[in-house]
């Protein structure tokens, strides 16, 4: 008879365009040695599983599924064979998102391009930061880091995105800031160029007179 299905399904391990799994073999082999066991796949958006590599049966069974997309979540399930056929599929996997564990801080530099706004209007810039693990971020200006006060805020968001606020923004405000990232594998700065462009302020007094012409 074809043997019983595998278990104890688990993810042990992943990168940018791979995953690792390892399980336990079938309680029942059927009564003949099991073959192969077979790694199959799909991305948690499709319907039809697709079918990696197969291994030879181990005490501890593992393998490797390669050549997949980043970015995509991914499930996963194993099939034991032998010479009658194959069992059922062992119980499916989490989503498991593929992604790169070991990425250096990265700051998009599309974001930080030059901005300009008006005095007393609100300047939201959100500037989107790579790396794994999500990088520690902050800003400077003038050699100084930026911190919350009353007309500014900075954050480090969800989603690896790090925040300027200027609410609202003020004359003061303009000039050059540098946003900082790091993490245990690099770490990143990019310059951008804020300007503020308003009314001019009313002149200090006293009016001094310094020379009078015919």
């Amino acid at each position: 008879n074809p043997p019983s299905a595998p278990h104890s399904l688990e993810v042990t391990d992943y990168d940018a365009t791979s995953v690792k799994l390892k399980w336990k073999a079938p309680e029942n082999d059927g009564g003949i040695p099991i073959t192969f066991f077979h790694m199959e796949f799909k991305a948690k958006t499709d319907e039809e599983w697709q079918e990696g590599v197969k291994v030879k049966p181990l005490k501890n069974p593992s393998g490797t599924v390669d050549k997949l997309e980043t970015g995509t979540k991914y499930e996963f399930r194993v099939v034991a064979e032998n010479r009658a056929g194959k069992s059922n599929p062992s119980e499916v996997t989490l989503p498991v998102l593929v992604k790169s564990q070991k990425a250096p801080a990265k700051i998009s530099r599309k974001a930080m391009e030059e901005r300009v706004v008006k005095t007393n209007q609100q300047l939201d810039l959100s500037v989107p930061v790579e790396g794994e693990p999500a990088p520690e971020c902050w800003w400077e200006k003038d050699g100084k880091e930026v911190t919350n006060g009353a007309n500014i805020k900075v954050s480090s968001g969800p989603g690896n995105i790090a925040k300027l606020l200027l609410i609202p923004a003020k004359r003061p405000h303009a000039g050059t800031y540098t946003l900082k990232a790091k993490n245990k594998w690099g770490e990143d700065s990019a310059d951008i160029e804020i300007n503020i462009h308003g009314r001019p302020t009313i002149p200090n007094g006293p009016l001094k007179v310094s020379e009078v012409t015919k």
